[in-house]
């Protein structure tokens, strides 16, 4: 009966020490998952053939959407060095405000957005599906409201529908990155 009963208790003692065991090991993978960093393309047109070419940038999983398109916009703003790219945000452009509502991210760029944009349907294009598509790679976002000084717009600068949300077109990125990042 001795034997029993310390096997019992050895028994008991096992469980419960697997049992702690797997609940450690899942809060150390919760917080190893939340830390993780993950990578988003942002796409810059290349010349001469205007079509998108993503550089990979680097966000970490623990911040909120929002948060997560300042950085993607921001990158854009800061626009690309390298030859044969397009800066797609006109010169003097400021990010206003961001916001989430359902799928759709809402992006409110200061007036110079539109009056430093040199215009044309390849350039309008250009710069809203360089932004709608780099925003639309984080994950939950599905399309782009863009307002200009808090503002909605019929237009950008004439051509490109400006007034209602825009989804992605992945009609022109480039798969591979030849001649990329």
């Amino acid at each position: 009966m001795r034997k029993i009963v310390i096997l019992i208790v050895m028994f008991i003692t096992f469980i419960i020490s697997v049992t702690i065991s797997t609940e450690n090991s899942q809060s150390v993978e919760q917080v190893l998952t939340s830390n993780e960093v993950k990578h988003v393309n942002v796409y810059f047109p290349r010349l001469p053939d205007f079509k998108f070419v993503a550089e990979k940038i680097e966000i970490e999983n623990n911040i909120n959407q929002e948060e997560k398109i300042e950085i993607v916009v921001n990158r854009l703003l800061a626009g690309n060095t390298k030859a044969n790219f397009i800066n797609v945000i006109p010169l003097g452009t400021k990010l206003n405000d961001i916001s989430v509502e359902n799928n759709t991210a809402v992006v409110d760029f200061s007036k110079e957005f539109v009056e430093n944009h040199p215009g044309g349907s390849l350039g309008e294009y250009n710069t809203i599906y360089s932004i709608v598509n780099s925003i639309t790679e984080i994950e939950g976002i599905e399309q782009v409201i863009f307002l200009i000084d808090g503002k909605e717009q019929e237009t950008y600068k004439g051509h490109a529908q400006f007034d209602l949300p825009i989804g992605r077109d992945e009609s022109m990125i480039v798969m591979n990155n030849s001649g990329g990042f």
